[in-house]
């Protein structure tokens, strides 16, 4: 399996966290509830970038073969 299908889930939550900085969807410019501080989203994609690689360099299921084994 691909790494890129392995850690699908985990790539598409920093993925999505790079299109919210990139798009400018950030409290600190809508000043919206809901939306989150710009060092919130730092936080996560430092925390879920680092659990990723982690995850990769132990050789670790992704969350898609995790759920994949609920589902059965």
């Amino acid at each position: 399996m691909k790494i890129s299908d392995k850690f699908c889930l985990e790539i598409q939550a920093v993925m999505n966290d790079i299109d919210i900085i990139k798009n400018g969807q950030i409290y600190e410019i809508d000043s919206v509830s809901g939306v989150p501080k710009c060092a919130t989203v730092g936080a996560r994609l430092e925390k879920n970038f680092m659990k990723l690689i982690q995850r990769i360099e132990s050789d670790t299921k992704g969350d898609i073969e995790v759920a994949a084994e609920y589902l059965k």
